[in-house]
């Protein structure tokens, strides 16, 4: 279960004992450790009712002019970057990926085209040659 949590919009002078310090504070026992980036940090709490309770808790909270805004963090196997490093099992990674776009254009087209008849195509028949 998640009970990991996004907050964004934090002071960006604030240091990551700060950040823990103030969020242990508001929430006493309810959180385990903060790991903050830049503006951002993410909040592991002890189990998701936990999470829950310091979602209601911060969510609305302003640190220096600073709104802080809370999610759900997204688990590591949905990020953008554990799928960039284990794609589909039938995405072709030789190909460069203009010629991917190519081929894809000509495929889409073809589908939405309808099927030449050989009267449109100028061609006439062996038979209208012999008459």
């Amino acid at each position: 279960m998640i009970r990991v949590l996004y907050v964004k919009n934090l002071p960006i002078h604030y240091s990551n004992e700060r950040v823990n310090f103030t969020f242990q504070y508001l929430c006493k026992g309810l959180i385990t450790k903060t790991h903050k980036i830049k503006n951002y940090a993410f909040v592991h709490c002890v189990d998701r009712e936990a999470a829950q309770l310091v979602t209601e808790k911060l969510l609305g909270l302003v640190l220096d002019d600073c709104r802080l805004e809370v999610e759900w963090a997204r688990p590591r196997q949905y990020s953008n970057q554990s799928r960039a490093r284990h794609p589909p099992i039938n995405f072709c990674l030789n190909v460069p990926l203009r010629s991917r776009r190519i081929v894809k254009q000509l495929l889409q087209s073809r589908r939405s085209s309808p099927p030449n008849s050989d009267s449109d195509s100028g061609q006439t028949s062996p038979q209208s040659d012999e008459m």
